[in-house]
């Protein structure tokens, strides 16, 4: 499959792993949050924070969860694992909250991405399609210095929208809103880029989008689900040679 460029009039793009790197942003958040409550966080973290947060991602996407009751059970699961007794006794939600906190405030943007965004923003309208706490995705965009070239009114993240990426009726708002202000949009129009095959790319070719994978965790071509994607990449500013 191929990307049909002279069609493109619209680039939606991921946030976590596509543009602002969201595995360094928990593991700096989880960290600073410790430091509330008093215990250190230890390095390991992350070995047993990302299975567990994309176990939970998957159920949400499915619709077999939703992000109240992700948010709810998430860092008790990571304690038990962990075996934290500190974090044990301060409670997976009160952890939650601060963790939520800090994550709206923490910014580590992906290799290349704030370049590609200035890059599409001259030949596209860009939106963003995004799951998650629509504060804490605005606020992080902004600190990012995205936010100018994408703008509010593009911004579609799952808890403001009422519903979750990659259900059909997530697109259904994106495309509804898009449309008062660009007029009549064909989902062939509009090309998304991400990083979750499930959530991205499999979601949105279902739609009728074009498709672009970023392979943020290097799992190759011959990935499940790889084969819904128009064009491969393996870094951001890859994109640029195709759009």
């Amino acid at each position: 499959m191929s990307l049909n460029v002279k069609d493109i009039r619209v680039i939606m793009l991921d946030v976590d792993n596509t543009l602002l790197d969201f595995n360094r942003c928990a593991v700096l958040s989880a960290k600073a949050a410790g430091e509330v409550f008093g215990f250190e966080v230890p390095d390991t973290l992350f070995q047993i924070f990302k299975p567990i947060n994309d176990a939970l991602w998957r159920d949400l996407e499915k619709g077999v969860l939703t992000s109240a009751e992700l948010f709810d059970i998430r860092w008790q699961r990571i304690f038990e694992t962990m075996g934290l007794e500190a974090g044990l006794k301060v409670g997976g939600k009160a952890f939650e909250r601060e963790f939520q906190k800090h994550l709206e405030t923490v910014t580590e943007p992906i290799d290349g991405a704030l370049e590609l965004v200035k890059y599409l923003a001259g030949k596209y309208t860009l939106s963003v399609a995004s799951n998650g706490p629509y504060n804490q995705q605005v606020g992080r965009l902004i600190s990012a210095e995205m936010m100018p070239y994408i703008g509010v009114e593009h911004v579609f993240v799952s808890a403001e929208v009422g519903e979750t990426k990659p259900q059909k009726p997530f697109f259904d708002v994106c495309f509804q809103r898009l449309s008062k202000t660009l007029g009549t949009l064909d989902p062939g129009e509009v090309c998304m880029i991400g990083d979750s095959l499930s959530a991205d790319i499999i979601g949105a070719k279902e739609y009728g989008m074009q498709t672009i994978w970023y392979d943020h965790d290097r799992r190759g071509k011959d990935a499940e689900g790889a084969g819904a994607a128009d064009l491969y990449v393996e870094s951001l500013p890859e994109i640029q040679h195709y759009l």
